[in-house]
């Protein structure tokens, strides 16, 4: 009679539980209130930084400027340029209610004196809370 208990008991346990730790479906996650982005790294041919005049980054799947010139000034990040360092997806643009957590497609445009001279796209996901980088390789190099 305890065996029959014991394998009856173990089924329902078995087929009663639910996977939590699918992390794809982010329900009610527990978020810090920090705000985090996502960045690459612009060099020229000699690895030195490389500041562009003017970029952007698009979500690609819904056609949508996620950065770009205005945005970069207005959060005092234009210190980031001199380092080649340019932000492609923030916390703050909501991009984790667009793309799954996998990660979506953003491309990174970038012009000096008129001309495009980066044209690269960046896989970026999210961790239910905030954006972070799929793509491992974050650095252009421009001629």
């Amino acid at each position: 009679m305890k065996k029959i208990t014991a394998v009856l008991l173990s089924i329902l346990l078995l087929f009663g539980c639910k996977k939590s730790n699918d992390k794809s479906t982010c329900e009610n996650p527990v978020c810090t209130k920090e705000l985090r982005y996502v960045s690459i790294l612009i060099k020229d041919g000699r690895g030195n930084p490389y500041a562009l005049d003017s970029f952007s980054s698009i979500l690609v799947s819904e056609d949508l400027v996620l950065t770009g010139n205005s945005n970069f000034e207005d959060a005092g990040l234009t210190s980031m340029r001199g380092r080649g360092e340019y932000v492609i997806a923030t916390d703050y643009n909501n991009i984790i209610k667009l793309i799954p957590t996998s990660g979506s497609n953003v491309r990174f445009l970038g012009y000096k004196t008129g001309t495009k001279v980066a044209d690269k796209v960046f896989k970026v996901g999210h961790d239910c809370c905030h954006v972070k980088m799929v793509s491992a390789d974050t650095t252009i190099i421009v001629p």
